[in-house]
């Protein structure tokens, strides 16, 4: 009986260690950029986020948006290499993230006002099962996906 109970507590002890997760959240995704001030000003003046961190080490700099009042996630806007080489084997990286999707209270308004900030679009607003999206393009040609969700 006491091997049956310890069987069960070993048991119950490696189910609860695997449930709990590893990792426990993204912290920071990124985007490569070819230039730093570029990306900061598009993001910044434009798409309507604010700079998180700005830091400089060397000649290089760990530059990070968010939406405003959003702080456990950061978009790092990161040149590609950290050598003059390496950057220019890279530069293919540039343009080719994945669609980012920003959570938006009103997807057409923010069309109409990201639209007059000079943003290019390649979908204007439309209404989906999910809800209505648009998608614009950054300076470099990234999928930037605005979503009002349907309420749930």
């Amino acid at each position: 009986m006491k091997q049956a109970a310890l069987a069960l507590s070993f048991a119950l002890a490696a189910v609860t260690l695997h449930a709990q997760s590893l990792v426990t959240r993204v912290a920071t995704v990124t985007i490569a950029v070819s230039d730093y001030d570029q990306a900061l000003d598009w993001y910044t003046q434009k798409l309507g986020l604010v700079k998180l961190q700005d830091r400089k080490f060397g000649d290089e700099r760990f530059v990070t948006v968010a939406p405003a009042g959003q702080h456990d996630l950061e978009i790092a806007l990161a040149k590609v290499g950290m050598t003059p080489a390496e950057r220019e084997a890279g530069k293919s990286a540039v343009g080719k993230s994945g669609p980012m999707v920003f959570h938006t209270e009103d997807c057409r308004h923010t069309y109409a006002v990201l639209r007059e900030r000079g943003v290019e679009f390649k979908e204007a607003p439309r209404d989906y099962p999910w809800g209505v999206q648009a998608v614009a393009l950054d300076l470099y040609g990234n999928s930037i996906v605005l979503l009002q969700p349907r309420s749930r």
